[in-house]
């Protein structure tokens, strides 16, 4: 874990402990990772959170046992299209494919790529938060009945975790208790987890033959170079489910405008934050902390509220929220620059090799009309190689006079 502080997020490097599973099953304990991160001579302060956020879940879960199914928040409107394509890896964007697949065939992927297909899932696919913690909890059963009977199941998530899971989904579909401050662009995440292609091209190797530049946004690719890849988008490699990503992002602030303004009742008119009921329990044990407003005989708490959802609610024509969440590449300019080069240079020789394939065709047809036989073949004014005197020997002859 020397590397987890800084460098977790690499999807094209072992970067993370891997220990979610052992986890899980109590295979070892929470505590003595914990002691063991104390003493370890990085001590990633990163790495510690991580466990804490682990015993968070399941206290949220403690005082609301409907998490994993009931959002703590009112739920934004919901689209129900392209959750097939989202499960299978086949949305047409290779960093949310690749990481979909890697969860299928292994069971696993690292918290970074979690973050992607949820931030994908809710922020441009608009489909609900339940949809994803279903996925991510489903069981898969098999039965064998030769020489006796043999049954096991699987969770397609090999660490699933029911407070783990419904908690993180619940943050990341915005109605959780918290609020993810961040949005993971399915280009631009790319370029920073995988800036190479490596994973990409691992779990996609459909797309293995194109560069570094391209991997990430095939469809930028000219038609001359996916030729030579091997790649024919919509054949084999799906197109781009949705290809507007900024209207799309768009549309789901101004879905989470309509609900805050649809229910007034839970936004706080002064901090502008968003208010959940508390349970009974948790009102016994706060009452009269000072934190707690009455609200109609109910108790409502002021939750973290990201930024750019209270901007937008008092300013819903706004085309150009400057708390925008969504995270940018940090080689994404270098990479369009390449991009643009690289299109225009093959664009030119795209076009000089059709002119002069056509000049070529032109010239063979017309002297098919006229009648004129078809030149030899092989590179004419050329002595032919047989001819002594035309050889020329190695090294240097010196002159004497």
């Amino acid at each position: 874990i020397h590397r987890y502080e800084k460098e977790s997020c690499r999807a094209d490097a072992p970067n993370t402990s891997c220990l979610s599973p052992y986890l899980h099953f109590g295979q070892i304990s929470p505590r003595l990772l914990l002691w063991a991160s104390r003493s370890a001579t990085c001590r990633p302060p990163k790495f510690r959170r991580k466990l804490a956020w682990r015993d968070l879940a399941y206290w949220q879960l403690c005082l609301f046992p409907d998490l994993p199914w009931e959002s703590l928040r009112p739920a934004y409107r919901a689209d129900r299209t392209h959750l097939k394509a989202w499960q299978k890896g086949r949305t047409g964007y290779p960093l949310v494919d690749a990481a979909m697949r890697q969860l299928w065939l292994t069971g696993w992927m690292n918290n970074y790529m979690r973050h992607v297909v949820a931030s994908f899932l809710i922020a441009y696919l608009h489909l609900p938060w339940q949809e994803g913690y279903r996925w991510f909890q489903v069981e898969l059963h098999f039965a064998l009945t030769m020489a006796g009977h043999f049954h096991f199941h699987l969770d397609t998530l090999v660490d699933a975790d029911v407070a783990i899971d419904a908690m993180m989904w619940q943050n990341g579909g915005m109605c959780g208790l918290d609020h993810w401050n961040f949005v993971m662009h399915p280009v631009s995440a790319g370029l920073t987890c995988d800036p190479r292609g490596t994973f990409a091209r691992r779990w996609c190797p459909e797309l293995a033959a194109l560069p570094d530049e391209l991997v990430h946004r095939p469809w930028k690719s000219p038609a001359s170079m996916l030729r030579r890849a091997g790649v024919t988008l919509g054949v084999n490699y799906p197109e781009r489910i949705i290809t507007d990503l900024e209207e799309r992002r768009a549309q789901s602030l101004r879905d989470v405008v309509r609900v805050r303004r649809n229910f007034p009742q839970y936004v706080d008119q002064l901090s502008g934050c968003d208010l959940v009921p508390l349970p009974q329990r948790l009102v016994q044990e706060a009452l009269g902390s000072g934190e707690v407003a009455d609200r109609g005989g109910r108790f409502l708490l002021p939750l973290i509220t990201r930024m750019e959802f209270k901007y937008q609610t008092q300013n819903p024509d706004c085309r150009d929220n400057p708390f925008d969440a969504v995270l940018k590449g940090y080689v994404s300019r270098k990479r369009d620059e390449a991009t643009a080069f690289r299109n225009e240079r093959d664009f030119a020789a795209s076009v000089l090799s059709e002119s002069v394939q056509r000049r070529e065709r032109q010239e063979r047809e017309q002297r098919a009309l006229d009648g004129i036989p078809r030149p030899a073949t092989g590179r004419p004014g050329r002595t032919p190689r047989k001819d002594v005197f035309s050889a020329q020997g190695a090294g240097f002859t010196l002159l004497h006079n």
